[in-house]
């Protein structure tokens, strides 16, 4: 009986060390995941506000350079 326990507690053991490592696995595909959903938000919104800086300039004939005044 002892043994039977201590072999399934064994067991146990080595399932837990495999979910564990499975789960640090599944935690680093999650974390990258969200670093480049992150980063294809910002890709879309800075499309978009350029979009709309285009059809600004359309409207206006106005083009801006994009100079910064620099403060004395």
């Amino acid at each position: 009986m002892k043994q039977r326990l201590e072999k399934q507690i064994l067991e146990w053991q080595q399932e837990l060390s495999k979910q564990k490592q499975t789960r640090e696995q599944a935690n680093q595909v999650f974390n990258e995941s969200n670093k480049n959903i992150e980063r294809l938000e910002g890709g879309i919104l800075f499309g978009q506000a350029q979009i709309k800086l285009l059809e600004e300039e359309e409207k206006t004939g106005i083009v801006e350079l994009g100079v910064k005044k620099e403060k004395k």
